[in-house]
């Protein structure tokens, strides 16, 4: 292969022109190709004697393996369990031996599934902190007929402090919102299954 450069860098030229021949044991159609490339890194690239052919599937390279400790799902979704898992103390004593159980199954909702494990923006966190959150909202203070799971009333500053070892940080005001609606209904209706069915519980009092 023959390469030839066309201009001087060096003189306060615009571009640079790459002029390669003889290619035609690479590309048999083509006779010869220039590649040119501006100050802002776009390339025009033209031919002669025949178009670059497109390369085949089986040519491109295979997508690079996700890395980190935390890339595959099930590494993820024990992050997840292990986050909200510090929330158990809270829970109340009818609800606390099967609390983690329940989790496990909100994880398998479909609609939650397709959200709970991308990142986003969230720091320190292999998964998508900010739906976590919105669900331990609606377990606290809708879930269960309407009195939610927890000991006492839903505080969303002192659920944040369990989840933070003591520091509010920036969980505090999602703890604030609920999740969607269709995951509301299939948290409802996981909890009204046999498994979970519960008797009604007095509405809580008040934390001073």
């Amino acid at each position: 292969m023959k390469i030839e450069i066309i201009g001087n860098p060096g003189t306060g030229n615009h571009y640079t022109e790459v002029n390669i021949k003889n290619i035609e044991a690479i590309f048999p159609a083509v006779k010869e190709m220039t590649i040119i490339k501006d100050a802002n890194g776009k390339k025009v690239i033209t031919t002669k004697g025949g178009d670059i052919p497109a390369p085949s599937a089986e040519a491109l390279p295979a997508p690079a393996p996700e890395t980190g400790g935390n890339s595959n799902k099930e590494a993820r979704r024990q992050d997840i369990l292990h986050y909200v898992e510090k929330t158990l103390p809270l829970i109340m004593y009818d609800w606390k031996d099967k609390y983690m159980d329940l989790w496990s199954d909100i994880l398998n909702i479909p609609e939650v599934d397709a959200m709970i494990y991308k990142r986003g923006h969230q720091q320190k966190t292999s998964f998508n902190r900010k739906e976590v959150l919105h669900i331990i909202c609606y377990l606290g203070k809708h879930a269960n007929g309407g009195i939610g799971i927890f000991q006492e009333r839903y505080v969303a500053k002192y659920v944040a402090e369990q989840l933070n070892d003591g520091c509010e940080k920036s969980t505090r005001p999602e703890l604030g919102y609920n999740t969607t609606r269709p995951i509301q209904e299939a948290i409802d209706k996981l909890m009204n299954n046999k498994r979970y069915a519960r008797k009604p519980q007095k509405a809580h009092a008040e934390k001073k």
